[in-house]
Order: structure tokens, then sequence, then C-alpha cells
């Protein structure tokens, strides 16, 4: 077992859980995000952590799909019964989120999994 010290534990590195400790840390405070699962993502979660379509990440590995190809696919895997304005602002705003992520100021994100087809 390991003792750590900090300012701010967050509980869960879902969605809100990372904004709000990029936001502590960016504010300055020392913060340890703690998440259960193999992957951050929580209910962002597109397979092995959080969706980045168009991200650095992305390109540097070749990956080619779009933001129109990553929301029809979802479109049909949820056959429509999902709010599609709501699905494609995710989508339109998931590149800017995670660059958001990876570059706070002094401070770095690091994300496990970096390997899979639009996903950090």
């Amino acid at each position: 077992m390991s003792d750590y010290k900090t300012q701010i534990v967050v509980i869960a590195g879902g969605p809100s859980g990372l904004s709000a400790a990029v936001q502590a840390a960016e504010d300055g405070a020392e913060v340890i995000v703690v998440e259960k699962a193999a992957a951050i993502g929580g209910a962002a979660n597109m397979g092995m952590g959080p969706l980045g379509i168009g991200t650095r990440y992305q390109k540097q590995q070749m990956e080619d799909i779009t933001v129109e190809k990553a929301f029809n696919m979802f479109m049909e895997y949820t056959h429509y019964n999902v709010d599609a304005r709501l699905v494609k602002r995710y989508f339109e705003q998931s590149a800017e989120t995670i660059e958001w992520l990876s570059n706070l100021r002094g401070h770095t994100v690091i994300f496990q999994n970096q390997s899979l087809h639009g996903i950090l």
C-alpha cells in the first residue's frame, strides 16, 4: 500500500471527474484522480478511454475517422434512439476537450491506451 499527499482527491475519472480535476489543477491545487476501471472515461468511455475524434494522438497514428463517420456509426449502433444533436455536439467537441485535458499549464495528464481507433 502506498501513501499519497495531495490537496484534492477526485473519485472517478469520468467526464465530470476529469473536468473537476483539471479545473482544480489549473487553479493551483495538487490533485489525484482515483478510478476503479481499467481505463478512464466513465460514461464517455468509448472502449478503452475517452473519445477524441481528430486529436493529435489520432493524427499521429494516421487514423482518419471523421466526426461524421463516427456520428453515423454511433447512430446506427444505437438505432437512432439517442439525442442526435447532443451526440453530434459531443463528437464535434471531443478533440478540443481532449486537447484541453492534455495541455494543462505545468501539469501532465497521461492517457494509458493511445492505440485504439479514435480513442485515447
